[in-house]
């Protein structure tokens, strides 16, 4: 039994009051001897027991009263009463939940488990009465859809409320008909922000809520796994428990799935040239428990801008993950994309992976030189310019560098470029620190080399801005002994960084090279979560050597050193032009981060100029290929600059998004969007595990419908007993009426 209104049962307290009233009120008699009364007292013993037992049928009559008339007021609920005459069917507000993850999408028979859920639903349907009843429906994946809606916040943003408490069966029916399955990873722990608004919503009394999943374990470990996330999802579903039933049906018709994916695609490459041989890695991982060799092997093919190129066959064992390379030698820069597909299993979505990418003629570099001479390789960058430019002018190299004094750097139009290099640059003017962070949020990257010259406290002031800067950190003093005759080397954090992992073989060509002056630098990695220690000093205290912050889509990396002799031997020391090649290199890496996203990840591209004619997107087709449909895009300019961007946020669907400018059939750029294919792992929670993980809550029911074709789901109907309360009610009154009227008379 459950109460709509429970608070009204305090008012089963008032049944105390005509007791309470009787204690009080009752008279209190002085025995008194009086021998003319003696002929009385047998009269008195026989009527005395008669008059107790009236007052006390009355008290309790009256007593009842209050106490049916809470009962009332508190609207008790019943299962399965056979007294339908005498009682109200109760307001019934369904909310379904259904998970509508990939994974969902897994065919083992003739139906997936997303179709059995949809199915599923539509039973549920029928147990409500239109205009009585209402429906909420959220699905665990998709944008919000429905103009009911009322909360707009981020908690919400990764499920989609269809409808709420609604009325219209018929629409619901046509929703849930209409609901498509999506390509993304889904949690059922992103849908509980919605299930604790909707509950919480007191016009709604009396609600269910319906889970239908395939059981998949990702659905249920929204994170790591760790323990304090199963005791948040535990402390959740309990809360959600103590205002509403809650009903989870298993709709998966297998127990153990059989899948193989592509979980990974990319270049092994940092800079992808023109004219030569590069190389992509393919990453496969099998699933499930099935051997595949011999005659089953897993077939791959490798397609490049739409076009195959090969292909290879795998074995693999029981969720074993293989790699597979394969190259290609591009002889034009622009956009250029790579994808490979698998052979088709049961879940076919997973069988594929894009990567896009910009084929460079040449990066072009800014080279900032705070201390210029006259002399031959006197000047702070004439080792660094001699390393980034070492063949003659006008023959084919990537790196293409120009050189400028540091006075002339205000005159400079910094956004023709990728990389800007300052070195021992003391300062530059204040006006111009504004368009350096624009430049970084473009997607560029800076790079800096101390010197003497350096003024810390206007670095401090207008770069770091106590860590709300782009500056990595906070510059101190300089330290080391300017005789060159101590001196410290560079250590690496961890050789995986992509800047150090060259010399993780040869780790003594880094640090044996004497490092005899260098700045202080702080670095709270707490406070800056955007920035990361590459390499430190092996000095007493592990000062920072190599710092790097990510600033919008753009990074920033600082050598404490300077880039010349002055206060080192890198430039002597064989490392010199493999360390500042692989800096370059990583640098210049940072834009195919934001062309290749996953599913409801956005992307944008920023424009230098305004851009009159009209830009179109490439909406890939279901299968993840270039289709002709296209959506004109809507630029937006960037500030008050002569420049525009653009942002994309509707990723649902996997596959290469290409950039057209109007009446151009070439793509100007071309974008991939992938699956999270942690959701291709299809091993299942149990209900015994899930059970645990929701701290054996007994107000959670646990069906399993997959399994039968004939399975059926009900709704268990409540009834009301308000209406049976008042009948008893009036009864009582009318009785109590009758039996103080007659008492009374024979009282007289």
């Amino acid at each position: 039994m459950e109460f709509l209104h429970p608070l009204m049962l305090y008012g089963a307290i008032m049944a105390g009051v005509p007791l309470i009233i009787h204690l009080i009120f009752r008279r209190q008699y002085q025995t008194i001897v009086w021998a003319a009364m003696d002929f009385l007292l047998q009269a008195i013993q026989q009527t005395k027991r008669r008059l107790l037992l009236e007052n006390l049928i009355l008290l309790l009559l009256r007593m009842l009263i209050l106490v049916v008339l809470a009962l009332a007021l508190a609207r008790p609920i019943f299962k399965n009463t056979p007294l339908s005459f005498l009682t109200g069917d109760v307001k019934e507000n369904l909310i379904l939940v259904l998970d509508n993850s990939y994974s969902m999408r897994y065919s083992e028979q003739t139906r997936t488990p997303f179709e059995n859920a949809k199915d599923k639903a539509l039973e549920l349907l029928k147990g409500l009465k239109s205009e009585r009843d209402t429906i909420s429906l959220i699905t665990t994946q998709g944008k919000k859809t429905s103009a009911s809606a009322s909360s707009d916040s981020k908690e919400e943003s990764l499920n989609s409320v269809v409808m709420e408490f609604s009325s219209n069966l018929d629409e619901a029916r046509r929703e849930i008909e209409d609901l498509t399955c999506s390509q993304s990873s889904g949690s059922i722990f992103e849908a509980i922000p919605t299930l604790k608004r909707l509950i919480s919503n007191g016009d709604y009394p009396n609600k269910k809520i319906y889970i239908l999943t395939d059981m998949q374990k990702n659905c249920w470990d929204p994170t790591t796994g760790e323990k304090s996330e199963e005791s948040s999802l535990e402390l959740e579903f309990r809360r959600l428990s103590e205002k509403s039933t809650i009903t989870i049906i298993d709709t998966a018709n297998f127990e153990k799935a059989e899948n193989v994916a592509v979980v990974d695609l990319f270049c092994t490459e940092k800079l992808i040239g023109t004219n030569s041989s590069v190389q992509f890695m393919v990453r496969v991982q099998n699933f499930g428990e099935k051997i595949y060799s011999d005659n089953e092997k897993i077939s791959l093919d490798f397609f490049v801008d739409g076009e195959k190129q090969g292909g290879d066959a795998v074995e693999l064992k029981p969720y074993q993950t293989k790699e597979v390379y394969f190259s290609h030698e591009f002889s034009t820069a622009g956009p250029h994309f790579v994808n490979v597909e698998s052979q088709n299993d049961k879940l076919t979505l997973d069988n594929h992976r894009f990567f896009a990418f910009q084929v460079t003629q040449s990066v072009p570099i800014l080279v900032v030189d705070g201390e210029p001479k006259a002399g031959p390789y006197e000047s702070e960058t004439d080792t660094l310019f001699a390393a980034l430019s070492p063949l003659p002018e006008g023959a084919n190299y990537i790196f293409r560098p120009k050189r400028i004094k540091y006075p002339e750097f205000d005159q400079e139009d910094i956004n023709q470029y990728k990389i800007i290099l300052f070195a021992n640059v003391e300062m530059i003017s204040s006006e111009l620190i504004e368009p350096l962070e624009r430049f970084l949020q473009e997607g560029n990257n800076l790079l800096f080399f101390l010197g003497k010259k350096v003024n810390a406290d206007e670095y401090n002031q207008y770069f770091y801005k106590d860590g709300l800067g782009f500056f990595p950190a906070k510059l101190q003093r300089i330290q080391g002994d300017p005789t060159r005759k101590e001196w410290v080397s560079i250590i690496p954090k961890n050789y995986d960084h992509p800047l150090l992992a060259l010399f993780d073989k040869m780790p003594e060509l880094l640090e044996s090279t004497p490092i005899y002056q260098y700045f202080i630098s702080h670095w709270d990695e707490r406070a800056s979560p955007d920035t990361k220690l590459i390499a430190s000093y092996n000095d007493t205290n592990k000062t920072p050597a190599i710092l790097e912050k990510k600033f919008g889509r753009g990074k920033v990396l600082l050598y404490t050193t300077s880039c010349d002799i002055d206060w080192n031997d890198l430039a002597f020391s064989i490392c010199y032009l493999p360390l500042l090649t692989e800096t370059i290199e990583y640098l210049a890496y940072t834009e195919e981060r934001f062309q290749n996203v996953e599913v409801f990840q956005p992307f944008e591209k920023y424009f230098s100029q305004m851009i009159k004619e009209e830009i179109y997107l490439g909406i890939p087709d279901e299968e993840g290929s270039a289709s002709l449909a296209r959506t004109r895009l809507d630029l937006k300019q960037l500030g008050t600059e002569n420049r525009m961007y653009f942002q994309f946020l509707n990723t649902e669907r996997i596959g290469l998004y290409q950039l057209f400018r109007e009446k151009n059939e070439s793509p100007e750029e071309v974008f991939s969007v992938n699956l999270d294919t942690r959701e291709s792992n299809l091993d299942r929670v149990t209900e015994e595990q899930l059970k645990e993980k929701l701290g054996n809550n007994p107000k959670i029911a646990y069906l399993r419908t997959g399994v039968t074709e004939n399975a059926f789901i009900a709704i268990t109907k409540d009834a009301e007993y308000w209406r049976m309360l008042l009948y008893l009610l009036l009864g009582l009154v009318l009785l109590e009426t009758y039996l103080a009227q007659k008492f009374g008379n024979y009282s007289r």
